[in-house]
């Protein structure tokens, strides 16, 4: 079950933000029907779809639904269909007759017999019917703020269920990586060992003779860099602490995300210092878990907004890929077209500069503490710890400054920020997956760079495995087997996005 959701505090429990209401009400001579739909905002944002013989009192219905729902982007529709004699459009008499009679000496052939042909033309002219405008019966709108009502109380049931559901799931989630973090922990002492086993080869290989007291101390010197006791209790706290606020009474989205944030931390630097692939591997299913929770928790503070105002904005072309897939060349040979009109979104990252890169050229480079403000701000449209205390994220302001220029923004992303962005503006959004020939040849490109240590890279390659997985969710896998191919395709791609 998919959700489009933030969770806040109403009645003590976790509500989701998705609802539908409807209410309808038969009156001697009249129908009337009532829908109310809601989806994520972090404010509430009210549309109401209402006749105009009702408009005075479009107040007092905006405010009756505030008051209850508080948040959401609300879509309100009052549907009136007359089913009885009565109706408020007459005929304007005189105008048709006018209309007739000018018909007649435009063609002054036309006969009595083709009076019927006459009329049916006449009557599409303007002001051929005209509408009377009575006052509102008072006892009728009570019977639209009782059916009002109904619908929102039909809408909070359905939030409430969703919110039950969504429970469920975070509940299941959590769960779900505490059992993993168990099977880490029945596996750890095998992990060292191995290390341990791997280093003596490493030495015997050598042929020659070793102090082994000082072999000992190196050993356990080595194998202090990769114990990962104080990750596996931090990890375990953060999923405890998940569980207690999602039950608590004070229960809201903003918060679990921060502990997801946390609970993320520990996960990414249990995988850097596993150097054990059994555990990797547990590790990698542990993020697939949170990226889940994620996708919930997260929604509320990372939304831009009301996604209905940007809809009539430029188009959103996300490139993401694994680090050395070449997705930065193709967006750099993308911009050369004025006719694709595109402006690259330079995203913030709390990494320092590599080679030649410029600020706010490249990234906008800026502190932990700034970025984790950002944050706390909501400013990001999207934003990931991609290793321990490396943050990449894209900041609303940039968007929208590309879009105030009537631009299309075009992303280079790593692949989770990427999908989040495509989640929140689906129609709007081309998400596309720059694929590598291998991971060997991955390797080798990064390499080639010459712009990070070895430790680095195998983090990147160890990482790639996992973001290589998530290709078949993006809209389009460009395979960059040879790099002028891939640009022809992503040119196409693009081209025909913009202009579908």
């Amino acid at each position: 079950m998919h959700f489009v959701t933030s969770l806040f505090n109403s009645f003590l429990m976790i509500q989701s933000m998705t609802g539908f209401g409807k209410s309808v009400v038969q009156l001697p001579a009249k129908k009337i029907t009532i829908e109310l739909k809601s989806l994520n905002s972090k404010s509430l944002d009210l549309n109401a779809r209402i006749p105009s013989a009702y408009r005075e009192k479009e107040l007092l219905l905006r405010n009756t639904i505030a008051n209850a729902l508080e948040r959401g982007k609300v879509d309100f529709a009052l549907y009136i269909e007359i089913t009885g004699e009565e109706t408020t459009t007459q005929i304007n008499v005189p105008v048709v007759r006018e209309y007739v009679r000018q018909l007649r000496e435009v063609s002054p052939i036309i006969s009595e017999k083709d009076d019927i042909e006459l009329i049916k033309m006449a009557v599409r002219m303007p002001d051929a019917v005209k509408t009377e405008r009575d006052e509102i019966d008072e006892q009728e709108f009570m019977v639209i703020e009782k059916a009002l009502n109904t619908a929102i109380k039909e809408l909070q049931h359905y939030r409430t269920e969703e919110g039950k559901a969504l429970e469920n799931e975070f509940d299941t989630r959590t769960k779900n990586i505490q059992q993993l973090l168990k099977e880490v922990e029945k596996m750890d002492p095998d992990r060292l060992q191995l290390v341990r086993e791997r280093l003596r080869k490493a030495v015997a290989d050598l042929k020659e003779n070793i102090d082994e007291n000082r072999f000992e101390q190196e050993l356990i010197y080595y194998l202090e860099k990769f114990d990962v006791t104080e990750e596996k209790v931090r990890l375990g706290n953060h999923l405890d602490y998940f569980i207690a606020s999602l039950h608590s009474d004070d229960s809201n989205g903003r918060k679990l995300g921060f502990i997801s944030q946390e609970i993320g931390r520990e996960i990414n630097t249990l995988g850097s210092k596993a150097n054990y692939a059994p555990m990797q591997q547990l590790v990698v299913q542990m993020k697939d878990e949170l990226e889940k929770i994620k996708e919930q928790s997260q929604t509320s503070s990372t939304s831009m907004g009301n996604q209905d105002k940007t809809s009539k904005k430029g188009k959103l072309l996300i490139f993401s890929a694994p680090s050395g897939s070449g997705k930065t060349t193709i967006v750099r040979h993308l911009l050369q077209f004025p006719e694709l009109n595109l402006e690259f979104s330079v995203s913030c990252t709390t990494r320092a500069p590599r080679g030649e890169e410029k600020q706010g050229e490249n990234y906008y480079f800026i502190s932990l503490p700034e970025f984790k403000q950002h944050i706390k701000n909501e400013d990001f449209v999207e934003w990931e710890e991609v290793y321990r205390d490396m943050f990449y994220g894209t900041l609303k302001s940039e968007v929208e400054r590309i879009w105030a220029k009537g631009k299309n923004v075009i992303f280079d992303i790593d692949v989770a920020g990427g999908l989040r962005i495509k989640r929140k503006f689906p129609q709007q959004t081309l998400a596309v997956f720059v694929k590598p020939p291998s991971i060997d040849e991955l390797k080798i490109r990064l390499k080639q760079r010459k712009t990070e240590s070895d430790d680095k890279i195998n983090m990147r390659i160890a990482k790639a495995s996992v973001e290589l997985a998530t290709a078949p969710q993006f809209d389009k896998i460009i395979k960059n087997y040879d790099l002028d191919t891939a640009k022809t395709e992503a040119y196409r791609l693009v081209s025909e996005f913009i202009n579908a």
